[in-house]
């Protein structure tokens, strides 16, 4: 991508955890520099996969099920 374009990737993952085969696909193929997930599910005990060359910001539900916000940003 040109470095005067910014791509986001959306998705309601519904488990980050489960669902970190698929994030790796999309970083593999089209390579966006942000990636924002909703409904991560990570509960406030768990790690965010790590992703090759993304870092990892989020906010997880506390005391609930389900929930959980998070973005990685493409280090460059």
């Amino acid at each position: 991508m040109s470095d005067l374009c910014l791509s986001i990737y959306q998705i309601n993952i519904r488990s980050l955890i489960a669902k970190n085969h698929g994030i790796e696909y999309v970083v593999s193929t089209i390579s966006p520099d942000i990636i924002v997930g909703q409904n991560t599910w990570l509960g406030n005990a768990r790690l965010s996969p790590h992703i090759q060359g993304y870092k990892w910001y989020g906010k997880d539900r506390i005391n609930n099920d389900g929930g959980g916000v998070g973005f990685y940003i493409r280090r460059k």
